[in-house]
């Protein structure tokens, strides 16, 4: 069966009762749950729905709860987006594993587009590398980490109690990179430098197993998040707006995911050393 979180069956759970029964009352949903077999105490029920209408998932009235039309929308279109993309070319869909030396690049629109086709590789490379337990992560900035998309630090949770350690680091220690992995140190292994072993604006790479992922921005991009890490000293400078609207601008962004063992092994080494 379907499931929009495999790690969390409790989230489906409630999102199928919910779309069927919209303005079900908490008492009525527990009760729903338990006819699913669903084992839920009313109080981590209420966390639960409380983190998703943190997260727009769910709308939440007088004690009422319903699905945000907001969010079904954005999923909608999301369908539709994929659908497309998948007649218009099958290049948007890398079968993995890749063979030594391979490489597959998707050309995007948005650095919304970027996250969401990042996150889609990550997810099939822990599928296909199951042995593999470390992932190193360099980014210019901790742009994926602020405002609304604070929320990714879930996902690394959900890596981590995976038994997968993260070793994040960014290439500033501007307030703002610095603030991000005081933050989320205890979620993954997070660091700032400013002699970073890669370019200190605009560029991001990941390395799993033998996989390499790699995003340059485009210069616009590049520059508006220069300034807005080199201008903001405290979180009360901090607009999570500002980082919003990075998100939906548009540039011509690549994303490349390539195969190649000696080539991680150094990117692998550049970033390690950094937290030896």
């Amino acid at each position: 069966m379907f499931c929009l979180d495999p790690l969390h069956p409790i989230f489906n759970a409630i999102l199928e009762i919910v779309s069927k029964s919209p303005g079900i009352s908490m008492g009525e949903l527990h009760k729903e749950l338990k006819a699913r077999n669903v084992d839920v105490s009313l109080q981590h029920l209420y966390r639960t729905v409380t983190r998703m209408t943190d997260e727009q998932v769910l709308l939440k009235t007088k004690g009422k709860v319903s699905i945000n039309l907001m969010w079904a929308s954005y999923l909608q279109f999301f369908a539709e987006q994929t659908k497309a993309a998948a007649v218009d070319s099958h290049k948007n869909m890398p079968m993995f594993p890749l063979k030594e030396g391979e490489r597959k690049v998707f050309e995007l629109d948005t650095l919304a587009d970027v996250e969401t086709i990042w996150n889609h590789l990550l997810v099939q490379l822990y599928g296909i590398t199951p042995d593999v337990k470390m992932l190193f992560k360099y980014y210019s900035h901790a742009w994926w980490q602020l405002g609304e998309k604070a929320g990714q630090k879930e996902i690394y949770k959900r890596i981590a109690d995976a038994g997968i350690r993260c070793h994040w680091l960014f290439g500033s220690t501007s307030f703002l990179d610095t603030h991000v992995a005081e933050v989320n140190n205890k979620v993954f292994l997070a660091k700032c430098t400013d002699t970073p072993p890669f370019p200190a604006e605009g560029y991001n790479t990941n390395v799993y197993g033998e996989y390499i992922l790699e995003c340059i921005f485009p210069d616009n991009i590049t520059k508006h998040f220069a300034f807005l890490f080199r201008s903001v000293k405290s979180m009360k400078e901090f607009d999570a707006r500002l980082v919003s609207d990075l998100f939906g601008m548009k540039g011509k962004y690549k994303v490349t995911v390539w195969r190649n063992w000696r080539q991680a092994d150094t990117v692998r080494a550049k970033i390690a050393q950094c937290f030896a």
